[in-house]
């Protein structure tokens, strides 16, 4: 063995040479590729982390070396014969050496290791490679305006290298069995966070539960297990405020059978769909549609309340509006159709012609109407002129030369 040692050197006749004892130093050999000492028995290595070996040198007796200058490789092999990295050697010129590589792949790794191109005694030392830490999803949660739900792994993934190009997200993942999935799109943000882009309308609500699929989500090198989980989706951090807007009339007659408001122009869902809820003050009548219309009421005032709401936890909002209702009178109207006055010479004939009518809401048109035409402030004797409902036909002659009247036509409703 390589050491210091003291050499005694006698005579036959017992008596020591002169000078004894002697010192002798004995150095190590070259580098033996029997004896060389390798740590990978306590070698831990994870994939796609880098790893360093120390391998000692010793010579044919198995003396630890003290110099460098050995010239060694060491290869990381897998299960088939291909290279899995090549090690950087560093001479720490005191007889050890230090090899520093990176396994992609996890499982089992074969380490060759080779003096001047011959593998040593220790070669190959077979180590296992751990799976690269899997992805996990942190978190999900809506975007104010609840177009977009961003998605937060603690990690970056294998799917983040895809160069800002919108991809399907069914491909990783499920939403709650929704079939309206299949129009999301989704893009990373970063390596471990991505965009969930919604289509308009979208059946997602917070609360609803995204999860991964199966075998499709790992580490950036496909070096980990597979990613599985599933998270509840969260709502917006501050949610837009809805905005209740009422649209309608500010009043209404009887005649209408109906009246008619819309809260459509209300806004602050984003892409989620507000809810609505109406009421009257005063009247037992609720809807929970966009539009509200309902027979018309009484005559008064009323006021019409509209509340909207968003599934985004943002706090309802609500608008009013003031509803006159006026009531119809029922009373015919008549309108004469002669030029206002007429003139008429005293050997011509005079025929006037009404119209008469009611309102619009009248429950019937056709009902029947006493008609009775007058003559006032007329120098004329009319007492004996025949009517013909809605017209009065004076014959020529009646009306003396000279003659003013004011005609009038009275209507009146018999049922």
């Amino acid at each position: 063995r390589a050491g210091v040692f003291s050499v005694w050197v006698g005579s036959a006749l017992g008596s020591a040479v002169s000078g004894a004892p002697f010192g002798l130093t004995v150095t190590p050999g070259p580098a033996s590729h029997q004896s060389f000492v390798v740590n990978a028995s306590t070698l831990i290595v994870q994939a796609g982390v880098p790893a360093s070996l120390r391998v000692q040198a010793r010579d044919v007796f198995g003396n630890d070396l003290v110099a460098g200058g050995a010239q060694f490789s060491i290869t990381a092999l897998g299960s088939s014969s291909g290279a899995l990295a090549d090690a950087a050697v560093v001479d720490n010129r005191d007889g050890t050496y230090k090899a520093a590589f990176t396994i992609v792949p996890y499982g089992r790794a074969r380490l060759s290791i080779r003096l001047n191109g011959t593998d040593v005694a220790a070669s190959p030392a077979t180590i296992d490679v751990t799976p690269a830490p899997t992805p996990r999803l942190l978190s999900a949660r809506f975007g104010d305006t609840g177009s977009f739900i961003d998605v937060a792994f603690d990690r970056p993934t294998n799917r983040a290298g895809r160069g800002g190009v919108l991809w399907p997200c069914t491909a990783a993942f499920e939403l709650d069995g929704l079939g309206q999935a299949t129009s999301f799109t989704c893009l990373f943000l970063s390596p471990s966070t991505l965009r969930m882009y919604l289509a308009l309308g979208a059946a997602i609500r917070a609360g609803n539960v995204l999860s991964l699929r199966p075998g499709v989500v790992f580490a950036p090198r496909n070096n980990s297990l597979p990613s599985s989980g599933s998270i509840a989706v969260d709502p917006p951090a501050t949610p837009l405020m809805p905005i209740a807007v009422i649209t309608g009339p500010d009043s209404v007659d009887q005649c209408s059978p109906t009246v008619r408001f819309s809260g459509a122009s209300s806004s602050g869902g984003g892409y989620d769909q507000l809810t609505y809820a109406w009421s009257i003050d005063g009247l037992d009548l609720r809807s929970t549609n966009a539009t509200f219309e309902f027979p018309v009421p009484p005559a008064g005032v009323y006021t019409v309340t509209l509340v909207v709401s968003s599934g985004f936890g943002a706090a309802p909002a609500a608008d009013r509006k003031s509803l006159t209702v006026f009531e119809t009178q029922q009373r015919p109207t008549v309108v004469i159709r002669n030029p206002n006055p007429v003139r008429v010479r005293a050997d011509q004939p005079l025929l006037l012609e009404a119209t008469v009518s009611f309102s619009s809401c009248a429950a019937d048109d056709s009902r029947v109407l006493s008609l009775q035409w007058s003559a006032a402030a007329c120098t004329a004797n009319l007492t004996a002129v025949a009517t013909r409902g809605s017209s009065l036909l004076i014959p020529a002659g009646r009306l003396p030369i000279g003659a003013s009247c004011r005609f009038e036509l009275r209507a009146a409703s018999v049922r």
